[in-house]
């Protein structure tokens, strides 16, 4: 007589979804700032939040934020930061700085104002704001908002009475708790260019080390920052079309720098033109790295580079951490926005 082994029914089913779903892998988050009215008739779409693999396959956008209005004009996006912990993003949007799942779902709006970065250390949110030139931080819910450093350097009264900007404000941060805060600063003057500069200031439970101490300076329109071990990596924008950009880093001084630092470039435009020059039929254009997000343990890294014009170009580029095996994963706007955040989840 043969036996018969009964399964359980939620075992079979588990089995079953587990052969028709994908295998987990490492993939990259995407804030993209979506696409607005232009002078010539393109696409427009909502400000999103993307999600690819690591190698730049299997697209798809996991949400679209702001509410669509009848010109559909995006609500614009400038940062993202992962938080680990949870599993949850945190995307800077003209509208505030929102909290998103992984997957898309329960979309929280913490922090209500715009922001030009923002950043994740020690259970605290820290972001930077363009119209006053604070950096400020908060819990993760939002409560607790604290004025961490006015970067402002002033504010210009010279451009229009009812929007005043700073005159110098913080586009990237990074946080290292019970260490030193680093921000790049962008200065927003006409002819000041190439006068952005990288600084920190210890946030050490010390009394020692409470200035702010010049990094980097003569950078063009500086951007994103992260600590990757002991380098300080930084992204330099450009601030046209064609300016020049790149991703640099520099070793971070262990004391106080009174030397400059040697920066080595790991990317820039002039080295891969093939790369980061478009030409929209009207004129040659190069595209600004905004973004690049890391994966230390394999010593890989990915940087977002767009050119938000008449005609929108976007790419996603693979290389090793010193810059080395350059290759674009995916060019196709329509699959990755218009990149200007960029996160990876392991």
């Amino acid at each position: 007589m043969h036996s018969v082994q009964f399964v359980p029914a939620f075992l079979v089913l588990a089995s079953v979804i587990a052969q028709k779903l994908p295998p987990l892998r490492d993939h990259l988050l995407i804030a993209d700032t979506g696409v607005g009215h232009r002078s010539s008739p393109v696409q427009t779409w909502q400000t999103s939040l993307r999600r690819l693999e690591s190698d730049g396959s299997s697209t798809r956008t996991l949400f679209e934020y702001g509410n669509p209005t009848p010109q559909n004009q995006p609500i614009g996006s400038t940062s993202i930061v992962l938080d680990p912990e949870t599993l949850s993003v945190y995307v800077a949007t003209g509208q505030g700085i929102i909290r998103t799942e992984i997957d898309g779902s329960g979309n929280e709006t913490v922090i209500p104002e715009s922001a030009t970065s923002v950043v994740l250390a020690g259970g605290r949110l820290y972001w930077g704001t363009m119209y006053d030139g604070l950096i400020k931080s908060a819990n993760l819910d939002g409560t607790d908002v604290k004025m961490a450093r006015n970067v402002s350097s002033g504010i210009n009264y010279n451009i229009i009475p009812s929007y005043t900007p700073a005159i110098s404000y913080p586009d990237g941060l990074a946080v290292v708790p019970r260490d030193f805060m680093y921000w790049s600063s962008s200065n927003s003057g006409i002819g000041q260019v190439e006068n952005g500069t990288i600084k920190r200031i210890s946030i050490s439970l010390s009394k020692e080390m409470k200035y702010e101490e010049i990094l980097v300076t003569s950078v063009n329109m500086p951007g994103q920052l992260r600590v990757v071990g002991p380098w300080l990596y930084f992204v330099e924008k450009g601030r046209y079309s064609n300016s020049p950009t790149s991703l640099k880093r520099f070793k971070i001084p262990l004391a106080r720098n009174r030397d400059p630092v040697a920066i080595e470039t790991i990317i820039s435009a002039s080295q891969f033109p093939e790369i980061f020059t478009e030409n929209d039929k009207v004129d040659k254009l190069t595209l600004s790295i905004k973004s690049f997000a890391v994966d230390t343990e394999n010593k890989r890294l990915w940087v977002a580079a767009e050119s938000n014009s008449r005609i929108m170009f976007a790419k996603i580029i693979e290389m090793g951490l010193d810059g080395e095996d350059v290759k674009v994963i995916n060019s196709d706007p329509k699959q990755i926005g218009i990149p200007v955040g960029l996160e990876y989840v392991r």
